[in-house]
């Protein structure tokens, strides 16, 4: 009897101290041990371009340190006033893009304040709506806890947060009918991430009818994104940086195409949904409500599910997942669609980012220097699922999306969002967020044991690459010279581009003894299952070293077309060393080609 009162306690018990307390142990744990640093190093990093007067030349400015940026300001911004504790005590002090863990996690800190700050916002926001404290309790825990967000945030470890903040500080205005404040709001949220105009202008035609004063109020959005703009438009950086940035234009891929045009159908379908919400006549607060929170699940499915985005963006749907959940009749099958949201989230992206945003997390946390880069040696979370369709894990996403937009309909909606969710549902909760999390860390936990048995990482590069060395041709041959530090060379894994095409132009990999210039190993490599912009394993025989020897890994091909070659990444200037550098067509450069080598550990 004792295990089915258990069961019954955990699936039924209301939300307690013990889920916030539990909640708040395994986030800690996440944001102490994984982290992709390469995006919140160069925003953070570039931020100190402030802190050192360079205000109107801020983008101008930081080409030479970061190779330049591709947000507005505002990001900056905030980061900056979040540094000034790191300028005043010269922890950093020129804008970079590397950083140590303890200033890694200063970064990562600012965002998850944000988030925390959202999560007060649900709460709010759920109040606003009329479900009483104890409902609103456990939708700001649910939205804390979906495991799509917690991952962005503690895991993955981004700054999406800073336009969700704004964006749901601008929704808890808009349904207290405040369209001012509102509209300022979501155009300060416009600045962090473009997503919020998308989602604000059929929000407003939904509540505003009246032409003029949809001008007015899209005008007033329009503020701050203008200011911005008018007061950086002069510099060039800014405007190669901001309105270069290609993945601002990831929505308007997907299309019909015809031989004289592409139909975009992104553009389409967001312009039936805007007119939609023009023409629904909504009656009260309640019916504002049912509606706006089902126009913003279809636009995100409208963004999410048609087309490409980073793991972090999709934070941005969570409020909107969240909230028509919870003012849904079927509470527990949305918390069900959420946790295979995850499961399909998960399986997309470390299959799309295979060894960069998976286990390999694990590298730039607290225990990257016990696994000594070698977490993805031997066992990689995307090789513990096995199956590895990524078309079909983004299809079957897509295809809980558009669910989950479609049935959160208003007429599928409850009439008293005050209505207590059945005990017998309370689970669904914790499931959709440990069943969720333990998806991608169970995999993460037995990769990190398997790493602690892997060869030893003799010779790490970094994959922060700021540009490559060009196609890999007849004409331009290019090395990476290391020291050993153990007594064989097992695997080498190099960071490449394919421009997003197969190759066939094979290249040979030649490993010299950098003393003698003697090929001690030499090898054709297949490059056309090669993976663009990643890193990608070349498997090699034993190759014996001498314990600091310097050696070269010397890349060549007899192909004459850069059109059918791969490149290779590199660090940026001034980033190498005596006992690390690349040399290119002969010369001795100061960045590293970006790879890793592995081998024995060292004596």
């Amino acid at each position: 009897m004792m295990k089915p009162l258990k069961l019954k306690s955990l699936t039924e018990k209301p939300l307690s101290w013990f889920d916030w307390i539990a909640f708040a142990v395994l986030a800690g744990f996440c944001f102490i041990s994984f982290n992709q640093a390469g995006d919140i190093l160069h925003t953070g990093g570039s931020s100190f371009a402030y802190l050192n007067g360079h205000i109107l030349d801020f983008y101008d400015y930081n080409i030479k340190f970061v190779g330049g940026n591709a947000y507005m300001p505002s990001s900056y911004i905030l980061f900056a006033i979040w540094n000034i504790p790191l300028r005043v005590f010269r922890i950093v002090v020129e804008p970079t893009m590397t950083g140590s863990l303890k200033v890694l996690s200063w970064y990562k800190l600012l965002p998850t304040l944000f988030y925390f700050a959202s999560g007060f916002l649900m709460y709010k926001i759920a109040l606003e709506l009329k479900m009483g404290q104890a409902k609103a309790k456990l939708c700001a825990y649910a939205f804390l806890a979906m495991p799509v967000g917690f991952f962005s945030q503690f895991i993955f470890g981004q700054y999406d947060s800073f336009t969700v903040f704004f964006v749901l500080l601008g929704l808890l205005f808009y349904f207290r009918r405040q369209l001012l404040p509102c509209a300022i709001i979501f155009g300060i949220s416009i600045t962090f991430k473009y997503f919020s105009l998308v989602v604000f202008i059929p929000l407003l035609l939904l509540y505003e009818k009246r032409i003029w004063h949809i001008v007015k109020y899209l005008a007033i959005a329009a503020i701050p994104m203008a200011a911005e703009i008018l007061l950086y438009a002069p510099s060039a950086g800014f405007r190669s940086g901001v309105f270069g940035f290609g993945a601002t234009g990831y929505i308007f891929l997907t299309s019909f195409s015809t031989i004289y045009f592409s139909l975009s159908i992104f553009i389409v379908a967001w312009i039936v949904l805007a007119a939609a919400a023009y023409f629904t006549n909504v009656d009260g607060d309640v019916s504002l409500a049912k509606w706006a929170i089902f126009y913003l699940n279809f636009t995100v499915f409208l963004i999410f599910g048609l087309s490409m985005w980073h793991p972090q963006w999709l934070l941005f749907a969570v409020p909107f997942w969240v909230l028509g959940a919870f003012m849904n009749k079927k509470f527990d099958i949305f918390m069900i669609i959420q946790f295979l949201i995850m499961v399909f989230y998960i399986l997309f992206t470390v299959n799309f980012w295979t060894d960069y945003i998976d286990q390999n997390m694990l590298a730039w946390g607290i225990f990257g220097d016990l696994l000594g880069g070698r977490i993805d040696t031997n066992l990689s979370v995307r090789a513990i699922y096995k199956i590895q369709d990524r078309n079909m894990f983004y299809s079957i996403m897509s295809g809980l999306l558009l669910v989950s937009a479609i049935f959160k309909h208003p007429k599928y909606s409850l009439d008293d969002f005050s209505e207590p969710i059945d005990r017998s549902k309370w689970g669904w909760t914790r499931f959709q967020f440990w069943g969720g999390m333990g998806f991608f860390l169970l995999p993460c936990a037995a990769c990190f044991v398997v790493a602690l048995h892997s060869p030893f990482l003799q010779c790490n590069t970094g994959v922060t690459a700021t540009d490559n060395v060009g196609m890999i041709t007849q004409d331009n041959c290019v090395s990476q010279v290391f020291t050993a530090q153990g007594e064989e060379v097992t695997e080498i894994k190099v960071y490449v581009g394919t421009c997003a095409r197969v190759n066939l132009s094979d290249i040979t990999l030649s490993i010299i003894d950098a003393s003698t210039n003697e090929v001690i190993e030499e090898m054709s490599v297949k490059v056309d299952l090669f993976t663009d912009n990643a890193m990608n394993t070349i498997d090699i025989e034993d190759v014996q070293t001498t314990v600091g020897a310097q050696y070269i890994l010397q890349f060549s091909s007899l192909s004459t077309n850069p059109d059918d070659a791969i490149t290779i990444y590199r660090t940026a200037d001034d980033t190498a060393n005596p006992a690390c550098y690349a040399i290119n067509n002969g010369v001795n450069e100061s960045y590293n080609l970006c790879i890793a080598i592995y081998g024995s550990r060292p004596v």
